[in-house]
């Protein structure tokens, strides 16, 4: 069973069904259902998507899916050890450092799985897109 990391992003193109983005993402939460994949958040990636599905979903549908959202992966909390990591860090984004900051409390990572793969180009994990996890399990 893999342990994957997800940047917000990829979450949000799941939970707002933005495509082609979310097709990828669909079949990822298949094989978690099925056992294949135990996924990893932050919970800073909660704030995030909150305050960007609200803008189109409004508040009792953003926290409806947030809601549904927490029962299907793990939470990561970001303190006071993962903001001096990230602040101690060579990320551009400081955003995508505490993502990092995150990640490395998960044992045995295999990625973190994003878009946005040159904000993550120092990072000691494997990166990679939805769509290439996918390709690399077929």
């Amino acid at each position: 069973m893999d342990n994957i990391f997800l940047d917000t992003d990829v979450i949000l193109d799941f939970l707002l069904n933005r495509e082609p983005f979310s097709n990828y993402m669909d079949q990822l939460f298949i094989l978690s259902e099925k056992g294949n994949v135990n996924f990893y958040a932050s919970s800073l990636s909660f704030n995030n998507i909150y305050y960007i599905s609200r803008k189109t979903l409004g508040h009792k549908k953003a926290v409806k899916i947030l809601q549904e959202l927490i029962d299907t992966i793990h939470v990561l909390n970001v303190g006071k050890e993962e903001i001096k990591k990230a602040l101690d860090g060579d990320f551009a984004d400081f955003e995508e450092g505490l993502q990092e900051a995150a990640a490395l409390n998960v044992f045995d990572l295999k990625a973190i799985l994003t878009r946005n793969k040159k904000d993550f180009k120092n990072s000691v994990f494997k990166i990679l897109s939805p769509e290439e996890y996918l390709g690399l399990n077929e």
